[in-house]
């Protein structure tokens, strides 16, 4: 009997464990990073791989997680970051934002690591489409650490088909991100 009553107060005790992290608020705590992949194709010769990066913050709002990117000020493509911030109309469209259901991320326990897929909201150039997220969450303490990727096609989101010199380069559609190094804390 005393085994099963500490059996019992084991398995509260977790389930109320679980019930305040996945009902904790978090706020953010430090910036992460994004990484663009993505490819041309000249007319003539290879496919052309580029990337670029930028600085991306995350914070809980409501029952939802938000991660931001400062495309207008924090985009860097190297020599394309003009030409980028062009074609994306940076001036008009200065942010990208993904937005998750809380509750749809499994967060893990202390020192343990989840991972899973989820629709995010990416909102891009102003309009707002589904992506499907790949998704790792590692807590630390009061801390959670959170990773992720998805691909899109940036056409789907009202921006033209990126060509350059003469369209005899053009960037394919289809782009894939990166965010890494995004720290969130458990304000509770």
């Amino acid at each position: 009997m005393l085994f099963r009553s500490r059996s019992l107060l084991a398995v509260l005790f977790s389930v109320c464990t679980v019930s305040a992290v996945a009902s904790a608020d978090l706020v953010k705590l430090d910036p992460g990073f994004f990484k663009v992949e993505g490819s041309a194709k000249p007319k003539i010769g290879p496919k052309l791989n580029f990337d670029g990066k930028g600085s991306v913050v995350g914070e809980q709002k409501g029952d939802k997680i938000v991660f931001k990117a400062d495309l207008k000020n924090k985009l860097d493509m190297g020599e394309r970051t003009k030409h980028a911030k062009e074609d994306f109309e940076c001036d008009k469209h200065p942010d990208a934002t993904l937005v998750v259901e809380k509750s749809a991320i499994k967060m893990p326990e202390d020192q343990k690591e989840t991972s899973g897929n989820v629709d995010g909201q990416l909102t891009l150039h102003g309009v707002t489409k589904t992506v499907k997220v790949h998704y790792k969450a590692k807590r630390m303490g009061s801390d959670y650490a959170v990773r992720g990727n998805f691909s899109f096609d940036y056409t789907q989101f009202g921006i033209q088909p990126i060509c350059r010199f003469g369209k005899t380069i053009c960037v394919e559609p289809k782009v894939k991100v990166s965010v890494g190094g995004v720290k969130l804390r458990d304000k509770g």
